[in-house]
């Protein structure tokens, strides 16, 4: 049994993946004030706002602008975490990182205006 996974470990080609951000490089970085508001559900000078509150904790390897952009979307749209990371060009793992650590930094930024309603006498 250990033989035959360890040959299929060795023999299985996995497909390389290819990741396109041409969408988010000529579209959406150019969207106008109107289209902005359509896509993202919010003004683009609240996007420009939060992105520079945020930008001193931000720690991950994808630049911030496109995270924060992706995970507005994400939260925005509905779409799942494939089709955002398929759209804005990044590996769906790295970007459900990404996503967790944006919306963290927007929680530990903005606690007046973030905040979650807590069963009584709950620690987390």
């Amino acid at each position: 049994m250990i033989l035959l996974l360890q040959w299929f470990v060795n023999n299985s080609s996995r497909e390389e993946r290819q990741y396109s951000d041409v969408w988010y490089e000529t579209i959406a970085l150019n969207y106008s004030e109107d289209q902005f508001y359509k896509h993202f559900r919010f003004p683009k000078a609240a996007f420009e706002y939060i992105l520079n509150e945020i930008e001193g904790g931000y720690r991950k390897r994808l630049d911030v602008r496109k995270a924060l952009m992706a995970t507005i979307w994400l939260l925005a749209s509905g779409d799942s975490y494939r089709t955002v990371s398929q759209l804005f060009g990044i590996p769906k793992t790295t970007f459900a990182m990404a996503a967790h650590h944006v919306c963290q930094l927007i929680c530990r930024s903005f606690p007046d205006c973030v905040s979650y309603n807590r069963p009584r006498g709950s620690s987390y």
